[in-house]
């Protein structure tokens, strides 16, 4: 199986007539429509994270793997929730 993600960003409120348009066409190709559970898949086996799936507010970077990402010497300003 041959995957490819393409991102279309369209402007001027035809998506359903621009995505009716690339099933129709992909049809002929062989191309299917895999739905959440396919894509949640392949962004696993990415190790893409998903917010509220992998991380939320009581995880840190470092219980999510990401932990390579911060810089500990970095000045940090703590802001008030201003709700």
């Amino acid at each position: 199986m041959n995957l490819v993600g393409k991102f279309i960003l369209e402007k001027n409120n035809n998506t359903e007539k621009v995505g009716d348009y690339i099933l129709e066409e992909g049809k002929k190709m062989g191309m299917i429509l895999t739905g959440t559970p396919g894509f949640r898949c392949k962004r696993i086996e990415s190790g893409l994270l998903s917010a509220g799936q992998d991380f939320n507010h009581e995880t840190n970077p470092y219980d999510v793997g990401l932990g390579k990402y911060v810089d500990l010497k970095k000045k940090i300003i703590l802001l008030e929730n201003q709700h």
